[in-house]
């Protein structure tokens, strides 16, 4: 396989895609995942002179001429500066991987036209390969093997500036799914708050219908569930290479749409007026549940997350009508600064799309729906 060997321009966008089956009845849902690994699909741009802009049309031309004609990709999202490095056998490079995955290959690049794939054995602190050329400010990365089905598109300007897209759908097969976050009733619960973008959240709660006109009359609705859907967004900006990490193994545990978790509204969605044991107490605006639902509740830097059974007419509590919620556990705490409803949630979309800006950071938005809890 030959290297691509071209730097690509920030933003460079990753797509993770999955293949999932969702059977969806009146009151639940089956998600069967097709695809357990995602593919990886690379869209770069690049800046060229004509002279290498000459050189990636005869790499396409050349190397992609047969059925078998697989490019080497760079993932240039977990490069590592390494410095001079010099040729030999079993030549130990050191460098921080503790948030990076490579696979069996890796690339020492330093230009266009001085780079070499190697074999590599790794570790958190290191890797270990056979090195051929003398590099005096070297980076190293993953590579991967990989196909462009699209080929190559070249704008040239008067300048004598190419600028070149290319994408590459990874072939290689890895699973590195992983979740660093606690679980409330056998699922994710997710910690932070992912969902505000852009200074503002938006969300969407109906019941999917079946309109009949009668054209004569009053329209007739039939509803596909007997729940309402809540669509939303859930957004990320992360800056540092180990957030991203993070946030790469936790999307890929989820697999697409097949994998629930519960999120926060991070709302003060009640007022609560006095806890006591497995009794929350809150003013009753507006509460009303027509089954058992999930709430988290906060207080001084504690969490808790309960299933509440049972609602029910409290005391007037200051001349304000209360509800008391009977939770399935008690809390240690009289009070809470918040009390927050908790969604089960699964991702609404099979492909996850990760824009890597470089030092601008890397931003993740995956369109999200409340599910029944399986």
């Amino acid at each position: 396989m030959r290297i691509w060997p071209f730097k690509p321009r920030n933003p460079l966008s990753e797509s993770l895609e999955w293949s999932t089956d969702v059977f969806r009845a009146k009151s639940s849902e089956q998600r069967i995942a097709l695809r357990k690994n995602p593919r990886r699909v690379f869209q770069m741009t690049h800046f060229m002179r004509d002279k290498d802009a000459n050189y990636a049309r005869s790499l396409i031309r050349n190397f992609q001429a047969d059925e078998s004609g697989s490019f080497l990709i760079p993932d240039w999202t977990q490069s590592s500066d390494v410095g001079a490095v010099s040729p030999g056998s079993g030549v130990v490079i050191s460098a921080d991987l503790t948030d990076v995955f490579y696979g069996e290959k890796a690339i020492l690049w330093q230009s266009e036209y001085l780079n070499e794939a190697v074999d590599v054995t790794w570790d958190s602190n290191g890797l270990t390969c056979d090195v051929i050329g003398t590099y005096t400010n070297a980076k190293i990365m993953p590579a991967f093997a990989g196909e462009s089905p699209d080929g190559l598109e070249i704008t040239r300007t008067p300048a004598s500036v190419n600028n070149v897209t290319i994408g590459f759908v990874l072939s290689d097969d890895y699973d590195i799914g992983s979740s660093n976050y606690s679980q409330y009733r056998g699922l994710d619960v997710i910690s932070d708050c992912p969902i505000v973008g852009s200074g503002s959240f938006s969300e969407s709660l109906a019941y999917q219908l079946s309109t009949f006109d009668t054209a004569s009359g009053d329209n007739e609705y039939i509803r596909y569930r007997t729940y309402a859907e809540n669509s939303f967004q859930m957004r990320w900006h992360k800056f540092t290479r180990e957030d991203i990490f993070d946030l790469r193994q936790w999307i890929s545990s989820r697999r697409g749409r097949q994998k629930a978790f519960w999120i926060s509204s991070h709302a003060q969605d009640y007022e609560v007026a006095s806890i006591s044991g497995t009794t929350v107490t809150v003013f009753n605006e507006i509460v009303s549940r027509s089954a058992e639902f999930d709430i988290e509740i906060v207080d001084s830097g504690d969490v808790y997350y309960r299933n509440v059974e049972s609602l029910a007419a409290g005391p007037t509590v200051d001349g304000r009508q209360t509800v008391e919620m009977t939770i399935d556990t008690s809390v240690p705490i009289t009070t809470a600064s918040r009390i927050s409803n908790l969604m089960c949630a699964r991702f609404n979309a099979d492909r996850i799309d990760f824009n890597h800006g470089g030092k601008a950071g890397t931003i993740v938005q995956v369109p999200c729906l409340e599910v029944p809890i399986p």
